[in-house]
Formats: structure tokens, C-alpha cells, sequence
């Protein structure tokens, strides 16, 4: 066999094994790198979120249709 053919069956077999790496380290990172920094995100988003204006249902503060007619 050729010397170029070995290689580009070397080169072949590398890259596969180069694609699995990197499938196996990225699943790694996904499950298990990033929940440790989400976690603290989770906690402190409550706190970080908290201060914003969200929509709240009116409270009336009328006691007729007359009075709350006013209040608008």
C-alpha cells in the first residue's frame, strides 16, 4: 500500500476520533459543568428580578360601579 493511502486512512480515523471527543466533553460540559452555575442563578434570580415592575391585578378601591366610574 501507498504511504498517502495509510495516511488518509489515519487522517479519517483521526477526525472520528476527534468528533467523539469532542461530542463526549461538550455532554460532559452540558450536564454537568453547567447546572453548578446555574444553580447559583437560580437562587439569586428571585433577588435580581424581584425589584422590576410586573403587571399586578387592580384593586379597587371603590365600593359602587358610580365611585369606581370616578376612580378611572
Amino acid at each position: 500500500m501507498k504511504a498517502s493511502i495509510l495516511l488518509h486512512i489515519f487522517r479519517q480515523f483521526s477526525k472520528k476520533i476527534a468528533r467523539i471527543q469532542a461530542f463526549l466533553i461538550l455532554t460532559m460540559l452540558y450536564f454537568i459543568v453547567l447546572p453548578f452555575f446555574a444553580l447559583p442563578f437560580k437562587i439569586f434570580k428571585r433577588e435580581i428580578y424581584s425589584n422590576r415592575n410586573t403587571w399586578k391585578s387592580w384593586k379597587f378601591k371603590a365600593e359602587t360601579i358610580h365611585d369606581l366610574k370616578k376612580q378611572f
